[in-house]
């Protein structure tokens, strides 16, 4: 596991030990989203229009990251 994600929360989503319904991104600022990649699939994450024409932007301009594993 990575040592960059938040533990015990990343431990525990993962293992179904707490449940998140959903992820709402408000804005593109990549210290907000970078790691949306780790999430387990089964989250949606919800984001406007505008945001996710940004993260698009981001990820086309930056080398890979985490959030596009």
């Amino acid at each position: 596991m990575d040592s960059v994600l938040p533990e015990p929360l990343y431990s525990d989503i993962t293992k179904g030990q707490k449940k998140i319904d959903g992820v709402l991104l408000s804005h593109a600022h990549l210290d907000h989203f970078g790691l949306m990649g780790k999430l387990p699939s089964h989250i949606p994450i919800y984001m406007g229009a505008a945001t996710a024409r940004q993260v698009q932007f981001i990820e086309r301009f930056t080398p890979k990251q985490s959030w596009s594993d």
